[in-house]
Order: structure tokens, then sequence, then C-alpha cells
């Protein structure tokens, strides 16, 4: 009776972890549930950019490691979402902003991470109570990721 007692315990603690697992993933994925919409790039065309990171600027140049996304105006997003695509495995410089037509700002991530190529980074803000942003900018760069490319989409959810 006490062998079976505890092959049931044994076999209980194995499952449970599983169990647990299964109804976190289900209420995170139920909670994650969103309607999203591409941004349009500012200067550029559609809603997604590749780019080659270039050197730093200096006061004769510039790099091109910013880019703006345009919040169309009457939409109420509660999140803002930024999608980023390495094609290369290095060290990126990755800053998120929320950007407001009062010329004040919001920074919702500001990190040198390592990015392997094909991993997606995904980096979100919400925007401030009753206010929404014109533009969303996210900076990609960094010494260590020069030559290095990437493709960036941001997203507006409901």
């Amino acid at each position: 009776m006490l062998l079976q007692a505890n092959k049931l315990f044994k076999a209980i603690a194995l499952i449970t972890p599983i169990a647990t697992l299964g109804i976190f993933l289900s209420t995170v994925s139920a909670a994650n549930a969103r309607t999203c919409v591409p941004l349009q790039v500012v200067g550029g065309s559609g809603t997604q950019v590749e780019k080659k990171i270039t050197p730093g600027g200096t006061l004769l140049t510039n790099d091109n490691w910013n880019t703006d996304f345009a919040v169309p105006s009457g939409n109420n997003f509660n999140r803002y979402v930024a999608a980023i695509t390495p094609k290369d495995t290095a060290n990126y410089s990755i800053k998120f902003f929320l950007k407001y037509s009062n010329n004040t700002v919001d920074k919702y991530y500001d990190q040198t991470s390592q990015l392997k190529k094909g991993k997606l980074l995904l980096v979100s803000g919400e925007p401030r109570a009753r206010e929404s942003p014109y533009q969303i900018n996210i900076l990609v760069g960094g010494l260590e990721a020069i030559g290095t490319e990437y493709s960036l989409t941001v997203s507006g959810c409901y």
C-alpha cells in the first residue's frame, strides 16, 4: 500500500507542473490577444523598414539608427509594439520612445541586448492616460552592431 501511494505522489508531482504550465500559458495567451495595426514608416513607404547599421554620427555626418513610425490620429491604441528581427547576431543598442505633440517623450526601453540572427525581439510601451503619441521612435544601433542588418515594424494595439 505504501509503495502504491508513493507512486501516486510521484505521478502527481510530475503532472502538476505540466498542468500548471498549460493553465498559465492559456491564461497568458487569452490576456495578450489583441488587435494590432501596423504603423507607417515616417519618410518611407510601407510599415516595415530594413536597415544596415552605419557608424555613429559626427558633427559632419548622420547615422541611421533612428526610425519614426506615424501614429494615425483618432486611434486610441492602448499599447505599441516594436518587432525587431536581426539578420546578424550582435549586441544592439535599442531605445523605444513614444513622442507627444507637446515635445515630450516617454522612454520604455533603453538597453544593449545581444540579439541572435533571426530571433524576434518584441518591445512595447503604453501611452499616457487620455493621451496619444503622434510618433513612435525606435533607435537600433551601437558600435558593436555597425554593418549588421535588421528589419523593424511597429504596431498600435487595442
